[in-house]
């Protein structure tokens, strides 16, 4: 037995394929509208509007704006956050590894308590 029912009605019409194959698609109401995908160039300096971007336009108010000269507080700022964010990753590693052990679940909140003054003053 076939899967797949022999033609029974008409062969598909020449609009059909003409229509699938051009630029514009006409609606059942006679409106012709562009091929999904395509639409013609915006004009210079204009965008698509959309709510969102009513939204953040006063983010992007100062577009271009640069820093005029690099100092060396910003290197310094930028190489101490480097370092850190690498430490932070060396820690998650580590304790992934049990290289480094935390406390069991129910003693941890008072070793974060006790965490500072352990660490400054020492056991009591």
């Amino acid at each position: 037995p076939s899967f797949v029912a022999p033609s029974r009605g008409s062969p598909r019409s020449t609009d059909v394929a003409r229509a699938a194959n051009s630029e514009t698609i006409v609606q059942g109401t006679g409106k012709k509208l562009p091929k999904y995908g395509v639409r013609d160039p915006l004009p210079k300096g204009m965008s698509i509007r959309t709510g969102l971007s009513d939204l953040l336009k006063p983010l992007n108010s100062e577009v271009g704006v640069t820093a005029k000269e690099d100092s060396v507080g910003t290197y310094t700022v930028l190489l101490l956050g480097i370092v850190l964010l690498f430490l932070f990753y060396t820690l998650l590693l580590l304790i992934n590894n049990q290289s480094v052990l935390l406390p069991p679940e129910d003693e941890f909140d008072e070793y974060v308590a006790n965490f500072l003054p352990y660490f400054f003053f020492g056991e009591k």
